[in-house]
């Protein structure tokens, strides 16, 4: 993941053992469809509103962005909200909306071979060891280029095209075999195993062309035999503060790499801008009114199918070499200047909760004493793990307004070798203090406008369930009579841990939702 970050100190978890296991029908961790809260219900709804699954299957294919990372990050809600996911996440999505309406579905994964013009073209590359080079330093198992070779006057004509071999996921549905294109609303129904009239059918929701402008400026090309633009300078971007560099210094990287892209097109290509450099492409949308008879690039081997990504991470170190499921992790240090304390990684919450849940973490503090309690990390206000409790660790107290450091750290991109270890991304907190309320955010590929919207709707449900009345100090309280007027054993704001989840960390969970989706879009 990229453009992964760590910002304003929300995320949902999945407790170790929670698993749904209802075959190839049900609900999933990753693959939701009725809960309203979170938006799930759309799910549904749209699915019962295109009625069957062939206009369910091109509804995802054509609306959909597809983005480059390993394994489950979004899940089928966030999928299906932002329109964007990877090869797992938009399968979850297709899987999620098939199931809804009665339609046995699932996962199936295994290598593919696809031209190496159609991964360009799916990837919005011009050149297929980037292509091949890309997925590679995403995680994707297995990407192996190949040359193609055409000899009309040999003795032996090869038709082989140029081509890249990597693993790939994709969905089977049961559908009915008399209509098993997918058409009406008899192929939905009474089908619970494959016979003489069900079978399954493939679908691949990711794996899409697109149309691209026939002009657009190639800045990467090659000019009188050296690079055309020259691009980011890494080292002068690190020293820029020393060098006192006025170009580089107190400006982000996007906005310094577009400035140098600019000033490139002023010398070489007058009168052009972004847009002419940067072309993300339209989607070739299919609109057949059936399902497709095969999938549209060639299957190597035997494909393995699953239930769920559960299933799927269970098969890890024997038929599968990564996990799908991603997990952010942490750990607390803290110290007196005497005596030092770390929490051992917390629990793990699952990246796919991160995206449409919040998750605080709070080194609470007894009312009146000062003294430390519990450190809490809630999840949607639920507390779901407390890595530390007691006024004593370690033989040190802990009181109010200690210093302390918050350790995070989520998976990565897998190795794509067995022998290299996988891909973590850490970052570390110094400045965190006792009594503080932090919310922790994860961003990337997964960040979309979506989440703003359902972080928003949660906190205004939050304002109306809670209101607020100032006592003569102006100290906040709960007010729970609704008469406007402090009123004896009306709760301080602070000593309400559920309002203050909702509250503060609802005000918080907005604001990195909306840094991470304008972030997003301006990358995009």
């Amino acid at each position: 993941m990229k453009s992964f970050r760590i910002a304003v100190l929300a995320t949902l978890l999945i407790l170790t053992g929670t698993v749904f296991a209802y075959g190839d029908i049900g609900e999933t961790h990753e693959i939701k469809f009725n809960a309203y809260s979170s938006g799930a219900y759309k799910i549904r709804s749209k699915a019962t509103e295109l009625g069957s699954p062939v206009k369910i299957y091109e509804y995802v294919l054509n609306n959909t962005e597809y983005a480059l990372y390993h394994g489950s990050r979004s899940g089928s809600i966030n999928s299906f909200l932002g329109a964007r996911g990877n090869d797992v996440d938009l399968a979850s999505t297709l899987i999620a909306m098939l199931r809804s309406q009665g339609i046995h579905a699932r996962y199936v994964v295994g290598n593919i071979r696809v031209s190496s013009d159609k991964v360009m073209n799916w990837l919005g590359v011009t050149n297929a060891d980037l292509a091949a080079s890309i997925m590679n330093d995403q995680g994707i198992q297995g990407p192996d280029r190949t040359e193609g070779a055409v000899e009309v006057h040999g003795a032996q004509l090869s038709t082989d095209k140029a081509s890249i071999t990597f693993e790939h996921t994709w969905v089977e549905a049961l559908i009915s075999y008399s209509n098993y294109r997918g058409v009406g609303s008899d192929s939905t129904t009474n089908c619970t195993g494959e016979s003489n009239t069900c079978r399954w059918v493939s679908l691949d929701p990711s794996f899409k062309l697109k149309q691209y402008k026939s002009d657009t400026i190639d800045i990467l090309s090659v000019r009188d035999g050296k690079p055309a633009f020259e691009g980011f300078d890494y080292n002068r971007y690190y020293n820029a503060i020393k060098e006192n560099d006025p170009i580089y210094r107190d400006k982000n990287p996007l906005n310094i790499y577009e400035g140098l892209i600019l000033d490139y097109l002023r010398i070489n290509d007058p009168g052009k801008t972004l847009e002419d450099v940067a072309d993300a492409g339209i989607i070739i949308k299919q609109d057949n009114k059936i399902l497709p008879a095969s999938l549209p690039y060639e299957v190597i081997g035997i494909p393995r199918r699953y239930d769920s990504v559960y299933d799927h991470d269970l098969k890890v170190g024997t038929t599968e070499r990564a996990k799908w499921n991603k997990k952010l992790r942490w750990s607390v240090f803290i110290s007196d200047g005497d005596h030092s304390f770390t929490s051992q990684n917390g629990i793990g919450v699952s990246l796919v909760d991160a995206s449409t849940k919040r998750l605080t973490l709070t080194l609470d503090v007894r009312s009146g004493t000062g003294l430390f309690d519990t450190m809490a990390i809630r999840l949607g206000g639920v507390v779901i793990d407390s890595p530390l409790r007691g006024t004593v660790v370690s033989g040190f107290q802990i009181k109010l307004g200690m210093p302390f450091t918050l350790n995070l750290t989520m998976d990565g991109a897998p190795s794509t070798r067995t022998d290299v270890p996988d891909k973590f991304v850490s970052a570390s907190y110094p400045d965190c203090v006792v009594g503080g309320y932090y919310l922790i955010a994860t961003g990337g590929e997964t960040s979309n406008w979506s989440q703003v919207h359902l972080a928003a709707d949660e906190l205004l449900q939050a304002n109306q369930r809670y209101k607020i009345v100032n006592d003569a100090s102006g100290d906040p309280h709960l007010d729970t009579n609704g008469n406007s007027t402090k009123d004896d054993g009306e709760l301080r704001l602070l000593d309400h841990k559920q309002a203050m989840d909702d509250l503060t960390g609802g005000l918080l969970h907005v604001a990195a939702m909306l840094y991470y989706a304008k972030y997003r879009e301006s990358v995009e």
